[in-house]
Order: structure tokens, then sequence, then C-alpha cells
């Protein structure tokens, strides 16, 4: 099966509503960042969520959904 797997700046992260109800009052939206794994989420004073991947030679992204992403890092080992 073929994932959506790229990270891209703006892109649309929000809850789906699968697990529960989803509300325009009760709702969680934000949008990918572009220079780090990271989101910004869009409420009333904006939240960034940022992952500062210390050490990390490449990053592999296997899924990027609109709430959900499922990634693979390759730690870089000391000295190189």
């Amino acid at each position: 099966m073929n994932l959506p797997n790229i990270w891209g700046q703006g892109s649309l992260f929000a809850y789906s509503g699968l697990d529960g109800v989803n509300t325009y009052e009760n709702s969680l939206v934000g949008t990918l960042c572009g220079d780090m794994p990271g989101v910004v989420f869009h409420t009333n004073t904006s939240i960034f969520l940022g992952f500062d991947l210390k050490d990390i030679e490449n990053i592999e992204y296997e899924l990027v959904a609109s709430d959900i992403v499922k990634l693979h890092v390759l730690h870089r080992k000391n000295g190189s």
C-alpha cells in the first residue's frame, strides 16, 4: 500500500474525528513546520510543538497524514 510520506511545510495537521466527535468549538488544527519536524497549532495563542533532533543523520517519513506522522530516524554515531 502506498501511503503519503512527504513532509511539507504548511500541510494541514488536524484531528480527524475518527475516534470521537469533532466540532468547530473543540477542534485542534495545525500546520507542519518547514525547518524542522514540528507543528504550529492555531489556537487563540499559536502553540509551537517542535522536535530538535540532535545527532540525527537522516529522517525517513513512513506516513504523513492529516492526524498522524510516522517516521524513522538514523542516529549519528559519536565522532562522525
